[in-house]
Parts: C-alpha cells; sequence; structure tokens
C-alpha cells in the first residue's frame, strides 16, 4: 500500500511523496486513533522482502514510521526479524534512540555533533554523549546507583569511532542483541510513564529493572562479522 521498498544493503524505504503523511492518515481510519496516539507510539510497516534490512523515519513531534522486511530465516542470532523489530521499531522509533555501531574509523565532525546535540535537545539519541566525562553525558544519574557499575563510557558510537561514547559496551542498539543497555531502559521507561502520565523517578526504575546487565557476552560483537542496518531518518 505505501510502496515499501527495498533500497539495497541493509536500507529500506518509502516511495511516496508526502513524507509519511499517507501512513498517518491510515493509521487514524482505525477507531480512535489521533495524531495524539501515534505522538506517543510507534508505527511499523513489515514488507514481504525476505532481506535483512530496516530503516525509521523519525519526527521531531514524537511520530515514527519503522520500515521493516519479514526475513523467514537468518543464520545469525542478532539479525532476525524480532532483533530488526527491537533495533528499529523499539530503539529507534519509540525508545528514540541512536544507533551506537561505527561505521567510520574516524572521529565526528563537528557538524554532526552539533546536530546530535540538537536533537537531544528535545529527547533524541540520548544514549550516546559527544563529552567523554560520565557527569556530563545524559546517564550521569546512573553514577553511584547501586547495582549499575557496569554503566559508564565507551568510546565509539553514532558511526563514528572516536569522539563519541555509549553507556554500556553491547546493547541492542549497537548489534540488535534482545538487550537495551540500562541508560536506553531508563529512557524508554521514562517515555512510557510520560505518557500514562505517572510520575517518575530513578527509585522506580531500579525497583522494576529486573536485568541490570547483559550476562550472556562481556565483550561487543566483533563488528567486521555485522551488518549494521540503515541509518535512521530524523526529520523536523
Amino acid at each position: 500500500r505505501f510502496r515499501l521498498q527495498w533500497e539495497g544493503g541493509n536500507s529500506t524505504g518509502i516511495d511516496i511523496p508526502d513524507g509519511g503523511e499517507s501512513v498517518f492518515e491510515f493509521c487514524k481510519t482505525i477507531e480512535g486513533v489521533t495524531d495524539h496516539h501515534l505522538m506517543n507510539g510507534a508505527i511499523g510497516i513489515i514488507s514481504n522482502a525476505d532481506v535483512y534490512a530496516g530503516t525509521c523515519m523519525s519526527y521531531s513531534d514524537g511520530m515514527s514510521i519503522a520500515m521493516i522486511p519479514y526475513l523467514r530465516e537468518s543464520k545469525n542470532s542478532s539479525t532476525t526479524f524480532a532483533n530488526v523489530v527491537s533495533h528499529e521499531m523499539g530503539g529507534h522509533g519509540f525508545g528514540r534512540l541512536a544507533d551506537e555501531y561505527q561505521n567510520s574509523a574516524e572521529r565526528i565532525p563537528d557538524l554532526e555533533k552539533e546536530l546530535l546535540l540538537l536533537w537531544q535537545s528535545v529527547g533524541y539519541n540520548k544514549n550516546v554523549s559527544v563529552y567523554p566525562q560520565q557527569s556530563e553525558s545524559p546517564w550521569s544519574n546512573f553514577m553511584g546507583v547501586q547495582g549499575y557499575s557496569h554503566v559508564g563510557m565507551f568510546e565509539g558510537g553514532n558511526y563514528y569511532k572516536y569522539g563519541v561514547w555509549r553507556p554500556e559496551e553491547i546493547s541492542c542498539m549497537w548489534d540488535n542483541r534482545l538487550y537495551y543497555n540500562s541508560p536506553s531502559r531508563y529512557f524508554i521507561v521514562e517515555r512510557i510513564m510520560q505518557i500514562a502520565g505517572e510520575e517518575f523517578s530513578m527509585e522506580k526504575f531500579v525497583e522494576k529493572d529486573v536485568q541490570k546487565t547483559d550476562n550472556t557476552q562481556t565483550k561487543s560483537t566483533d563488528m567486521s562479522e555485522f551488518r549494521p542496518l540503515g541509518k535512521p531518518i530524523l526529520i523536523k
């Protein structure tokens, strides 16, 4: 219906000239669904293409469209359909998280840094930091919290090897594993609570946070064997 396309490599796109408006209008044909619901939720469009790919379009008003092909089988445990849904729709779309892997062995350019800070000012991409000190990062509130000594500063993220830091070595936004790092979980739960109109605090988060760290692997995946998904599209 929306001419979802596999664009080659690991990227997907929609061949519509209205920037996604027809997708939003279609969703609002569901009884009771309004712009308010779309701004506080996430949309996923599943393509019948049997490939490993995925891209998310995120809008500054809170709306998002994750475009995900339906991969039938995968030889890699981090590239299944469920992994891509978690990364694209859960991570980018609802969680408003940045990618944490590095496509470049270079330092993040000043223009990219300024753009990252701009989106962080409106609540996006807070799982990466352009500052090396945790006290200046978006997850500074994890400092000294019991049970979260694994949260710190790991250089590399947002497609660059240098000048950007992530809070844990491994995470869903690093290699699609079904584990969001602690600050990412915090930001996701914080958004849920805000939408529900409930008070939120670090104490409430810690109380309900069942799995504090990923015990299955303490070392990051060899990125030479991992294919990153399409870069998310941020629309102001």
